[in-house]
């Protein structure tokens, strides 16, 4: 499956890209990277807000996901405060790590 993209600039360079396709079962796979120095701005949840809206368009569309390592404070707190829940994941590719789920709703 190829990824799908949006992303956010500020001077002509790339500060944000959130890459997403659609797995099976009307759910969203996304990942999200944003430059240090940009991050807290609201450049992610902008992104994410982004997403959301060209799901929901689709009728089949449940819910987005991602996934972050279980010390990732900074995606911990993103997740959580953008509506997203959390679900711990025992040696994940050999580490623990969360499930982030966004059920979406019409």
């Amino acid at each position: 499956m190829n990824f799908n993209h949006i992303m956010r600039a500020h001077n002509g360079e790339i500060i944000g890209d959130l890459e997403w396709r659609e797995s099976p079962g009307g759910t969203y796979e996304l990942h999200l990277d944003v430059e240090p120095e940009f991050q807290r701005q609201g450049v992610g949840r902008s992104m994410v807000e982004e997403l959301e809206r060209l799901v929901l368009e689709k009728k089949t569309t449940k819910s987005l996901y991602s996934f972050s390592a279980e010390e990732n404070e900074r995606a911990y707190g993103f997740f959580r405060g953008i509506g997203f829940q959390e679900y711990l994941i025992s040696n994940f590719y050999g580490r623990d790590a969360y499930l982030w789920v966004k059920p979406l709703r019409k």
